[in-house]
Order: structure tokens, then sequence, then C-alpha cells
């Protein structure tokens, strides 16, 4: 029996990636592919019935990603059929995706044993493990992370992260990434208030 998987990524190479592991592999999943949240919402409320969404985050941004989990773990899909993945996997993320009963976070780099385990899941075994590796916060950025934390939520972890800064940055150089990676120009004109307050 083929399993029906969504994959939604920006990144391309990821979901080329995901193709040719299916293929090379012949594992018994049919891959529908898709780089937007919209799309990914549309097509699960659609006819085709998905057994699993594997998703990173960054749909085209990482506030998309959260936004899309809020609407459709539990709701169009079981959160225990979401896999989300992720650069590197911290405390941080896995408590932002908790607040949606999203369990099942992994390293970009485990893709190939999900769809393993995707590939012959029964509904009787338990999913892969998943490895973690902390990151340690920078503490001179603390303002910064503090500002972006309250624009956007629990995805301003995330977001800080992705963006580097956890390690020797300049924080100009790493606002301007933030600003790049929300994307939405309400959040944004929220973050640099916050930033020109504190």
């Amino acid at each position: 029996m083929k399993h029906t998987v969504l994959i939604a990524s920006k990144n391309l190479f990821f979901l080329q990636e995901a193709t040719e592991i299916v293929q090379r592999d012949a594992l018994a999943i049919e891959l529908i592919k898709s780089t937007d949240h919209l799309d990914v919402e549309k097509q699960l409320k659609g006819e085709i019935s998905f057994d699993y969404l594997l998703m990173t985050l960054a749909l085209p941004n990482i506030a998309n990603g959260y936004t899309l989990l809020s609407r459709t773990a539990d709701k169009l899909l079981p959160s225990e059929k979401i896999f989300v993945f992720v650069k590197d996997v911290t405390n941080q993320i896995r408590q932002s995706l908790r607040v949606n009963n999203i369990h099942q976070v992994h390293q970009i780099t485990e893709l190939p044993n999900v769809l393993q385990y995707i590939s012959v899941d029964t509904g009787k075994r338990t999913p892969p493990t998943q490895k973690t590796r902390l990151i340690s916060p920078g503490a001179d950025l603390e303002t910064i992370r503090n500002a972006l934390n309250q624009t956007m939520g629990p995805a301003g972890s995330f977001i800080f992260e992705s963006c580097g800064g956890t390690g020797p940055i300049d924080p100009a150089v790493l606002i301007e990434k933030i600003v790049k990676e929300i994307g939405m120009e309400r959040e944004i004109q929220q973050f640099y208030t916050l930033l020109k307050n504190s």
C-alpha cells in the first residue's frame, strides 16, 4: 500500500532529495510537492487524502510555517502525521512546535530515515528517533531576541537562531536577516519599534 505524502518546503533541494530517495529506494510513497503554505492548506482541504505532511518551517518564511501548523495540526491532519524538518533541533524549537501539538521534529539530514519509516508504516510502530543538537544562545544579543520574541511569539526564538543569532554576528547584519525572514510589514514595524524602545 502506497502512502500519499505532501512534502512542503521553499528549499527545492530538499524536495528533490525526497523525490530521489523515494525513487532510488523504491519506497511505497507517492509524493505531492509544494513550496507555499497557502497551497499546502488548499491541498489538505482538497480531494486527495494525505497520510502524512513533511515540511520545513520556511514556506516561504518561518512565520508562514508556524501559521500553517496552527491551521492544520489536528484540524486537517492528525498532528502525529506531521513531521517538521529543521537545520538544528533545539529545545526552543521543540517548545514552539508543541504549541500546535507537533512532536515529530527532525534535522533535515534525517529525511531518508523518516521516508523509510513512512514507507513501511502500518500504524503499529513508533516513529524514528529524533536526534537533538542543542545550541547555546549568545547573551550579548538579548535585546534583539526579546524584541523578536515579543513580535513573533513562539516563532521568534526559531527565527533568531536560524538567522545566526546564536553565534558571533554583527547585530546590524542579524537585524537585517531577521527583517527579511519576518517578511510581514506590520510585524517588521513592531520589531523596529521594540528595538528602539529597548
